[in-house]
């Protein structure tokens, strides 16, 4: 085959006017030093072949070894007699470090004699030198919403270019918006926008690995984010026992949790309280146990039974530190109903820094009386520069306890008999909060709060810690609205701490609340202590850490943290009445009517 493949070249030769002298020995390059070459990218150079006789040669074959490879063309080719010819190589790293490789190159001559060439070539792939952003922090996501941050990758190569080919993250809250592959050139940076999408309550950590074409391969950065809300846990339908009492409940309460609603619906002919909480641990915390001599402070209700845990600072009746497993049996206190529905709202804040803080949306309404008479409607309301101050003083009373307004949506009660509201009617006023379209907190605004209570009543809660529910007769606070501006705000913030939890810190009777950092002062003349929850109009606007500590854990505090522009915290203020015609027992949430049990 040798034999022939000679004869067939030196025909090739000959017919190319080739005459057959001494022949001089072709002409390859002894070694190619590529240098720095990228470790990622093929590096092609040119192999050069001359022929320094008075023949035409003919090459018929070049081959490489390694990481090298040969793109000829066609083969044999003839190289004239003082043509250099050239050929390309194409050298591909499989990663970084040195490089030796030979190239071999066969070329006859016009007489078929064949001379056998090698070339060492040498060369450096680079080490890709890419950095990314080390980690990411989300912080606090408010659930339903997303947050995006950037990636930036950046390729300080001198040669290489990087290609990043996938991205794995830790959980699926995390998302990649770029499309890849993504590419970058040496020398250069681009960004990758990644997407936290707050779901479920929780803190989703991990790496972000992104795969890349250098080594080594996998780049990690480190994500984190927390995610607080509410867990609703159904406990379903329970049925009461011949004595009263439902089964033994047992729900888990995570480690992230600032406190939980019992939330128990029964007809409305039934009365519901609570025979049992306890907590875990060794010994049990115990809240109420079974003869209703515990600690814990609560009532019994009717339609809707609400237990606030906590509704106090009293270390002895906080969540257990850890979260576990707690233990619940509820009581038919009075009635006929066989049967009720139990739900548990946890409100979870994974961030300890978000503990203390919240988002209060509003459903706001307006008697008829206030469009007829004052010009301001649920469509005007939000221009209008009365119910807008009022608003605002509210907002800058509960601020101070990081307690922030968040949106405020605005309904028109049009139906005359609310102007005016009585004891027997208050329940039918609240009910309308039904047509709402979100669950919040539901403040009417109206021309006379129970003018059937002698003394001037002002303001009035349904419940001290009411349901996150519209449309029932514990849903939401009723205010009036004539009066200055500031102290109708001290009114409305004063009736919202009540469906939020608190009670008066004293009461006309001397009786002091269940908070701890409150003072007991049955006589607080003057400013009553500075506290906007204590029973007398006195212009006190202090909410204390201990009811904040109620107040927060409420299922209807979101647990966002207060957008930018929104009012600061700040210290307590108080509101001069002196020249107001105020009952100094203006609250119709009295507590001592509360605490039933």
């Amino acid at each position: 085959m040798k034999r022939l493949l000679s004869t067939a070249l030196a025909l090739l030769l000959a017919s190319c006017g080739g005459a057959s002298t001494a022949p001089a020995l072709p002409e390859v390059p002894e070694a190619v030093d590529l240098g720095l070459i990228s470790s990622t990218d093929p590096t092609q150079f040119q192999f050069t072949v001359k022929n320094n006789s008075g023949d035409t040669m003919a090459v018929s074959e070049i081959t490489a070894s390694g990481v090298a490879s040969v793109l000829t063309g066609i083969l044999p080719r003839t190289v004239q007699p003082g043509e250099e010819a050239g050929f390309t190589v194409t050298v591909m790293p499989f990663g970084a470090g040195p490089i030796a490789e030979t190239v071999m190159a066969k070329i006859f001559d016009a007489g078929g004699n064949v001379t056998d060439t090698t070339t060492q070539v040498t060369a450096e792939a680079e080490v890709v030198d890419l950095t990314t952003t080390p980690s990411l922090d989300f912080g606090d996501v408010l659930p339903g919403t997303t947050r995006d941050m950037t990636v930036t990758v950046t390729n300080a190569s001198t040669a290489s270019t990087v290609q990043v080919s996938a991205a794995a993250f830790p959980t699926a809250d995390y998302t990649l918006i770029e499309a890849l592959p993504f590419f970058v050139q040496p020398g250069q940076a681009r960004d990758l926008t990644v997407r936290y999408t707050a779901t479920d309550p929780g803190a989703p950590s991990g790496d972000l690995t992104l795969t890349t074409n250098g080594t080594p391969a996998d780049r990690t950065v480190a994500v984190q984010a927390t995610t607080g809300g509410e867990e609703v846990l159904d406990l379903g339908t329970q049925t009461f026992d011949g004595n009263g009492d439902t089964p033994e409940l047992t729900f888990d309460v995570p480690a992230d949790a600032i406190g939980f609603m019992i939330e128990a619906t029964a007809n409305s002919a039934t009365t519901v309280g609570l025979r049992l909480l306890e907590g875990p641990g060794a010994p049990a915390r115990v809240y109420e146990n079974e003869n209703l001599t515990g600690a814990y402070l609560w009532r019994p209700q009717t339609e809707i039974f609400t237990a606030q845990i906590p509704n106090t600072d009293r270390t002895n009746l906080q969540l257990v530190a850890g979260g576990g497993t707690y233990k619940l049996k509820l009581l038919r206190w009075a009635g006929s109903g066989a049967t009720v529905d139990v739900k548990i709202i946890i409100e979870r804040r994974p961030a300890p820094d978000t503990q203390e803080r919240g988002t209060l949306d509003l459903n706001v309404w307006l008697c008829q009386q206030m469009q007829n008479e004052l010009g301001v409607s649920a469509a005007t309301a939000t221009e209008n520069t009365t119910l807008q101050g009022i608003l605002t003083a509210m907002a800058n009373i509960l601020a101070q306890r990081n307690v922030i307004i968040g949106d405020i949506t605005y309904y028109d009660v049009n139906n005359p008999t609310y102007d005016s509201v009585t004891q027997s009617e208050f329940a039918g006023l609240l009910q309308l909060s039904a047509a709402a379209t979100d669950v919040r907190l539901n403040l009417f605004f109206v021309k006379a709060a129970l003018p059937d209570i002698a003394g001037g009543i002002l303001g009035v809660a349904a419940t001290l810690g009411g349901p996150k529910r519209n449309g029932t007769q514990f849903s939401g606070v009723m205010s009036e609205y004539n009066g200055s501006q500031t102290f109708i705000g001290l009114v409305a913030a004063h009736e919202l701490g009540h469906l939020l939890g608190l009670a008066h810190t004293q009461e006309q009777n001397g009786s002091h609340d269940q908070i701890d950092d409150t003072d007991n002062c049955p006589s607080c003349t003057g400013a009553g202590g500075g506290y906007l929850m204590h029973w007398q109009a006195v212009g006190g606007t202090n909410i204390t850490h201990g009811q904040g500590l109620v107040v927060w854990a409420h299922p209807f505090l979101a647990p966002a943290l207060a957008p930018q522009g929104s009012p600061k915290p700040r210290l307590p203020v108080e509101i001069d009445v002196s020249g107001l015609d105020i009952s100094p027992d203006w609250c119709a949430t009295c507590r001592s009517a509360q605490q039933g049990k």
